[in-house]
């Protein structure tokens, strides 16, 4: 099976925070409506022990921390991350492996990341430096075949001013999420009642 984290109809730009998964089959060259879980009131690690047990292989997403990475890694489950789209159009482009085209990377990234034992790491940007995404040295291509190779990178994204660490806080519950470096908090929902996050 293959997941794909929702926000809306688009890939959800911080695995960390979403609750809500589409579910397709991995093995049809058709785009199916596939089927939707909401998984609420439990952690990130959590979600993915669902996942893995509903019989997920791979996993296509945004942004997600470094130790969500490597606990995914360590359950077996692959991990693609630095997309970003609407859920048709990158499901088509998974199974026509045409994921490493501009228009699905997520801002702030150089494109589709492998989750690879012993070399993952999670698409992030620095403050400090602009990202070129034409200056990207490998990219994976599509269904993330391997061959790619992860690298760390600088960026900037809009809206990122008070540096790493720290929390995204719910305005309305006050729910809070660790931030992920990189990716504003207004970028994501909580998972309790769906509000924009704001920077805690």
């Amino acid at each position: 099976m293959l997941a794909i984290p929702v926000l809306r109809s688009r890939v959800a730009p911080v695995l960390n925070w979403c609750s809500t998964i589409h579910l397709f089959p991995e093995d049809t060259g058709e785009v199916t409506s596939g089927r939707k879980i909401i998984l609420l009131d439990m952690t990130a690690p959590d979600r993915l022990r669902v996942l893995k047990r509903e019989g997920v292989r791979t996993i296509v997403c945004g942004a997600l921390s470094f130790d969500l990475l490597s606990f995914a890694e360590g359950l077996g489950l692959r991990i693609i991350h630095g997309i970003a789209g609407e859920i048709g159009d990158v499901l088509q482009a998974y199974r026509t492996q045409r994921l490493d085209l501009p228009c699905y990377w997520l801002p702030g990234c150089r494109g589709p990341r492998p989750c690879r034992r012993g070399g993952s790491e999670a698409c992030r940007t620095n403050a400090d430096e602009s990202v070129e995404p034409s200056s990207a040295t490998s990219r994976d291509r599509g269904g993330g075949k391997a061959g790619a190779r992860s690298s760390s990178h600088k960026g900037r994204t809009a809206g990122v001013r008070s540096g790493p660490g720290g929390f995204c806080v719910c305005p309305h519950c006050g729910t809070k999420a660790p931030h992920v470096q990189g990716i504003p908090c207004t970028q994501g929902v909580c998972s309790r009642c769906g509000q924009a996050m704001v920077r805690g």
